[in-house]
């Protein structure tokens, strides 16, 4: 199927979504919906459902009949308790149940235990499963390793449902029911999605029910994916390769640039597209109907991401002609390019030519550049001995490196270095999550590096490129240079579902030692560098010009760190660390003549308050945030970012705010 069929696949899945329901729909609906609940917590909380030794899935097959037939309310809730029943009697603890925070228990909320649909003895069932849980292993559910992410290699696949046929209602309900718990218990960004999750179940119990084909199941699924607003969150299966990936490549790379699509790089001989032209039209489509069509299917943590994954699937697809209009700063022109770049060589097409570490020409000291998506561990004592003498090295993080950091690290600390604080979910107390502290190194090495530090980065730094970038910051006076990265740092869960479906999520999370979170953030550069149109058409890389400038600016090895005396500066009123309130002020120090901004972003990494954004003259001022956003509301407590920038540099600072 082609990849432009999309959109009126889309069109007709609404229309189905979109017609009048009965009273009975509503009902089915709304029982659903408190079934996933029920299944799902005895799934992980039932002590003898926990045992793996009653198969939960053939339970659920078989309850959804009981629950579809029932007449009334009554029926219904005794299909409930007929299922909890057949769990079995729960074990009766001899220990109390620990005392977790709640600052830790953000996806254990059990209220809905108490809504009047249950029977009062629904209730008791689930009450009793309630005060007799205690923390124990569990068949469905397990760590990768001690402190690690969670895996759920139990979980049945059904691989060869929804093959040969279409997948029957019961399977596709079960793919919902099961993700959705999962998401639900074990996903540690739960608190900081853009929808409530209950809210998302709601939405999605209808399309699972009104999916009777596999398309429309698949993406579905690929929307649901979507909702929890994370990069890692991509979906697989022999439906969706076929919808949207495909084995070939145009021979571009494409980049969203000020709301244009724009051919960064040309991979071959070919002479009709030229870096910087802009797509308009493809295949008859104009650029933006497409990049729309793909969007509404493709997850991600941010927007930059977002836009980066469309990039690849704007350009990936079957082998076949592609009709393209293109516009260059002389006018438009129709053109015609062969998708036929395999995509094995596609992706070896990307790496860049020449050394994997060398000298740059400047016009003073020595500087260093290292490409680490290209980096092996049997590179690093050669590129540092080679190195060794530079004033400064760039370190380019826009690929995805081979996890040679932790072999790095000696050659840069003389003692461990504490990168990061990890989140992970207790998966023996679902819902709960517990901290872990994450260092890196030995300082086993009997001299470090002494030169100047600059780290690149932009939207296609992801996962491990993101956590390196976290340990080479913490370089004395390293510089970090470019864009918002792909917001997603921690390790992956796998979870296969009814009909092939392979889907992931950020199992692990992960956070600066202080606490800032990185997840859907990103990471923040000290200078914010973005490609320009006009940079592309030059031949120019602006963010590797940047750290070029920047280390000409600052001097080399011996003088003082960039960072040691920052412009501008943010220092809270009240006592650090925090928190602070409402009548707390923002003091900042302006060294040099410019406009200053100020902003605050949630966890999420969107822009709620500009409280700044003017020209001043060298001195020290204050500003008061009242816990506001733009539309005048309190944000209520929690984390946030205040950011100041000038054209001399960027700080930011976490804030914990206290209603």
């Amino acid at each position: 199927m082609k990849r432009f069929n999309i959109m009126l696949v889309t069109i007709v899945c609404c229309n189905t979504l979109l017609h009048a329901r009965t009273d009975a729909d509503s009902t089915y609906y709304r029982r659903l919906y408190f079934f996933c609940k029920v299944w799902g917590y005895a799934k992980y909380f039932h002590t003898e459902v926990a045992k793996g030794r009653r198969h939960w899935d053939d339970i659920f097959i078989e309850t959804l009949e009981d629950v579809k037939a029932a007449q009334d309310n009554q029926a219904y809730n005794q299909a409930l308790l007929h299922m909890l029943q057949r769990a079995g009697n729960m074990t009766k603890p001899s220990s109390f149940l620990p005392l977790v925070p709640d600052s830790l228990k953000f996806n254990l909320d059990l209220s809905w235990i108490q809504n009047p649909i249950f029977s009062y003895e629904v209730k008791a069932e689930l009450d009793t499963i309630q005060q007799y849980f205690r923390p124990r292993s569990n068949y469905y559910v397990e760590s990768d390793y001690e402190g690690g992410s969670p895996t759920f290699d139990s979980d049945l696949n059904y691989s060869q449902q929804g093959i040969d046929s279409d997948l029957e209602e019961p399977y596709r309900l079960l793919a919902l029911f099961r993700y959705w718990n999962i998401i639900n218990y074990f996903f540690p960004f739960k608190n900081i999605i853009d929808q409530d999750w209950d809210t998302t179940l709601l939405e999605f119990i209808p399309q699972m029910v009104t999916a009777d084909d596999n398309v429309s199941y698949h993406l579905a699924f690929m929307k649901l994916a979507k909702r929890i607003n994370d990069t890692h969150a991509f979906v697989q299966s022999a439906v969706v390769d076929a919808l949207f990936y495909g084995d070939y490549f145009l021979p571009l790379v494409i980049k969203y640039i000020d709301d244009k699509t724009v051919v960064t790089r040309v991979l071959t001989d070919e002479e009709d597209v030229h870096p910087g032209d802009i797509i308009l039209h493809m295949d008859g489509m104009t650029i933006s109907a497409l990049r729309d069509s793909l969007r509404a299917y493709t997850a991600g943590s941010n927007d930059a991401a977002i836009e980066w994954i469309v990039n690849r699937l704007i350009v990936r697809g079957s082998m076949k002609d592609v009709s393209l209009t293109v516009e260059d700063d002389q006018g438009s022109r129709e053109v015609i390019l062969r998708r036929d770049v395999h995509r094995d060589d596609y992706y070896a097409m990307l790496e860049n030519d020449g050394p994997i570490w060398k000298f740059l020409d400047t016009e003073t000291g020595k500087l260093g550049y290292v490409d680490m998506g290209r980096l092996l561990y049997n590179h690093i004592d050669a590129m540092f001995n080679d190195l060794w003498d530079a004033d400064g090295i760039i370190f380019d993080v826009r690929n995805y490196p081979n996890k040679t950091i932790w072999s790095m690290v000696r050659y840069l600390f003389d003692e461990p270095v504490h990168t990061a604080e990890t989140i992970a979910p207790d998966v023996e107390f679902p819902g709960t999550v517990y901290w872990t502290s994450s260092y890196d190194g030995r300082g086993d090495f009997s001299r470090t590096y002494d030169g100047r530090i600059f780290i690149l980065f932009d939207e296609t730094t992801l996962c491990h490129a993101e956590y390196t970038v976290m340990v080479l910051e913490r370089y004395h006076g390293a510089v970090k240079i470019g864009s918002q990265t792909a917001g997603a740092v921690g390790n992956v869960s796998i979870v296969t579902l009814p009909g092939g479906i392979e889907t992931y999520f950020t199992g692990l999370g992960v956070f600066y030692p202080d606490y800032t979170p990185t997840q859907r953030v990103g990471l923040v550069p000290d200078i914010q560098v973005f490609p320009t149109i006009q940079g592309i058409r030059q031949g120019c890389d602006e963010i590797l010009d940047a750290a070029i400038d920047c280390f000409l600016e600052t001097g080399i090895a011996g003088h003082e760190p960039a960072q040691a005396q920052p412009d501008p500066v943010i220092e809270l009123c009240q006592n650090v660390p925090n928190p602070f309130n409402a009548l707390t002020h923002i003091h900042f120090r302006v060294e040099k003549q410019g406009r200053v901004s100020i902003h605050v972003y949630n966890a999420t990494g969107q822009r709620i308050r500009t409280l700044f954004e003017e020209d001043r003259f060298p001195g020290a001022y204050r500003v008061l945030w009242d816990g506001r956003n733009d539309a005048g509301y309190d944000v209520g407590s929690g984390v946030y970012m205040v950011r100041l920038q000038s054209r001399h540099g960027t700080q930011t600072k976490k804030l914990l705010y206290i209603r």
